[in-house]
């Protein structure tokens, strides 16, 4: 980590060599400047908020403490202080009492200085963020998704996640930055802006919060707070108030637009994945309703039925143009969706839809993508530049550029990996899963003899045709099983037991040692979950 830094003494050459000492600590540092005075001091601190001032208990205007005091009340400040003067009591005390991390008897000690410059690093850095992992997890995706299926008491929720919560309200925020023309991780770009959003929400909400948990995500601050139903207008007012401190002391220096997404409350602490939900909405949303501003959610509209039935064919072929890595036809299925209505585009169900596409590529190709890159970042990344697009235009083209890209990159790889003729046989499998597929109708389909495509196929793929047709056709099964209410024939029919929902059943249990009915059973948690 660098620090950035300010040494402030009236004496240059005792400026120099308290620089020498910090390059020797071992510590990687940009020096910002060196005033002389408190005033100058003041003006420096106000444009550059340093990480660390080091200065003498009295420059050449004033003592030190006023501006030391001044900008530990300042809750936008994560500055620390390391005061340096003789060896008077009062100099001690009044460097403590301001709120200085610590004080040097001058000529200052180098290893004295660099136990004081780790601490205050520390502070800095470990201050703002007490929350433990295991606070953390409650509210992240993962943690969310198991209390979606749990019933816990407040107790139990604290007991488990070490909160303090209170009966009463839960509500979340979601401090989000943008930059307005850059794609750069913003959490990585800035951490010293994060530290400070932490200062702030903690200072003004922790008087009348119960509990408060923030998360940092790549691209804003998640936030937790629990308090008592009478505060609610009141949390409400203070939330208005925190994006006008955030305006006004952060954002002019960083660049980026501010938007803060605000849930609707709920007072079961195992419903927070709901209001997680409601604050991702929210933040989706401002893509029709812009930036550096408080979005507060509201219920989108009641005509899931029609929404879905707009998303539901789009989908579809977006999915079968994945399958296929059609290129085009899966820039035609965006088209599509970008061209719906705005009031279909802005709904919870359109944010799911362009998860689930997303989501379908590495779930079909994960172990073809980890043969040329990390799977896991490559989604990630998709993920945080799509989060970044205040535009729908943008998000068009941000989508279909990611994800065409990857898909042609399988492609290749898939090639690199078959010859001509099997990699067609694998199309024209997936192409023909709803239907009875024999290995004479894939050797004439790739213009081979039964006899060598049988060996061809075997020899690349390690299976013969016959028993890998059988595990893509089940690979559909349970998907359709797990992620859609299709009754049992329906699903028979879409990998071609088209006859006799008998024999789908055997073949099923064949593969799975259970019913296609108990499958869906076991799996009946996520049914539903998928357009």
């Amino acid at each position: 980590m660098k620090i950035h830094m300010i040494v402030a003494t009236e004496d240059p050459q005792i400026c120099t060599s308290i620089i020498e000492l910090v390059s020797n600590s071992g510590f990687e540092f940009e020096l910002i400047g060196s005033p002389t005075s408190v005033r100058e001091l003041d003006q420096l601190i106000r444009i550059s908020s340093p990480d660390i001032v080091i200065t003498g208990s009295r420059l050449s205007d004033s003592d030190c403490f006023p501006i030391i005091r001044q900008e530990k009340n300042n809750p936008g400040s994560t500055t620390q202080f390391l005061v340096f003067g003789g060896q008077s009591f009062e100099s001690v005390y009044q460097a403590v009492k301001a709120g200085a991390s610590d004080y040097l008897i001058f000529p200052i000690d180098p290893g004295e200085l660099k136990a004081s410059l780790a601490y205050a690093v520390d502070s800095q850095t470990n201050a703002l963020f007490k929350d433990s992992t295991t606070r953390l997890f409650y509210i992240n995706d993962q943690g969310a998704e198991i209390l979606k299926n749990k019933s816990l008491t407040l107790e139990q929720v604290n007991s488990m996640y070490s909160t303090n919560f209170a009966m009463g309200l839960f509500q979340m925020l979601f401090i989000k930055f943008d930059f307005p023309n850059s794609f750069e991780r913003i959490n990585m770009s800035n951490p010293k802006m994060f530290r400070q959003v932490h200062s702030l929400v903690l200072k003004h909400f922790q008087d009348i919060c119960a509990d408060i948990i923030l998360e940092n995500k790549s691209d804003g601050i998640m936030i937790l707070l629990n308090y008592v139903n009478e505060r609610h207008n009141l949390v409400e007012i203070r939330i208005l108030e925190l994006y006008q401190l955030i305006g006004s002391q952060i954002k002019p220096r960083s660049g980026k637009d501010l938007t803060i997404c605000v849930s609707a409350t709920v007072t079961d602490p195992c419903d927070v994945w709901q209001i997680k939900e409601q604050v991702r909405d929210a933040e989706w949303s401002r893509i029709i309703y812009g930036v550096n501003k408080v979005i507060f959610w509201k219920p989108g509209s009641l005509d899931h039925t029609g929404i879905q039935s707009k998303l539901k064919p789009v989908g579809a072929k977006a999915k079968e143009a994945v399958e296929s890595l059609d290129t085009a036809e899966f820039s035609a299925a965006l088209r599509r969706f970008y061209n719906l209505p705005q009031h279909i585009l802005v709904s919870h169900e359109a944010r799911v839809f362009v998860k689930e596409i997303i989501a379908s590529i590495f779930e079909m190709y994960w172990d073809t993508i980890s043969e040329f890159t990390d799977p896991a970042l490559i989604f990630d990344e998709i993920s945080y530049y799509l989060h970044l697009c205040t535009t729908f235009q943008r998000h068009h083209t941000v989508l279909h550029t990611q994800c065409t890209d990857l898909l042609n990159n399988i492609s290749q790889q898939i090639n690199k990996k078959y010859s001509p003729s099997v990699t067609s046989a694998l199309l024209f499998i997936k192409q023909n899963i709803d239907k009875k597929i024999t290995i004479e109708d894939a050797a004439k389909y790739v213009h081979l003899s039964n006899g060598y495509f049988s060996f061809l196929f075997k020899r690349e793929t390690g299976v013969n045709f016959t028993r890998f047709v059988k595990d893509q056709k089940n690979i559909v099964a349970c998907k359709l099983l797990k992620t859609t209410n299709l009754n049992i024939s329906e699903v028979a029919c879409h990998i071609g037991f088209t006859e006799d929902v008998r024999e789908f059943s055997k073949f099923f249990k064949a593969l799975n040692g259970v019913t296609p009915t108990m499958y869906r059973q076991m799996h009946k948690s996520t049914a539903g979950d998928v357009l």
